[in-house]
């Protein structure tokens, strides 16, 4: 756990912020899995295959942001 108290206001922000990004990534993959599960069942459908593309793309995205945020804290 994080020492919390000797951190700035700007730092305790910044992790706040990426434990928000962190659950949303969890989310998403957790619903990405639900929608894979459903793939070549009587629910398959194009749009089934839609909606996991676009949350797959999202998932990425969630992920550069997320580790482009994190990468340079750790470097440092």
């Amino acid at each position: 756990m994080l020492a919390m108290h000797h951190m700035t206001p700007v730092e305790v922000t910044q992790i706040s912020n990426l434990h928000t990004l962190i659950l949303e990534i969890n989310s998403e993959v957790a619903l990405f899995r639900d929608l894979l599960i459903h793939v070549g069942q009587s629910r398959d459908c194009p749009e089934l295959r839609e909606k996991i593309r676009k949350l797959r793309r999202s998932c990425v995205e969630a992920c550069k942001h997320t580790a482009a945020l994190i990468l340079p804290q750790i470097r440092t």
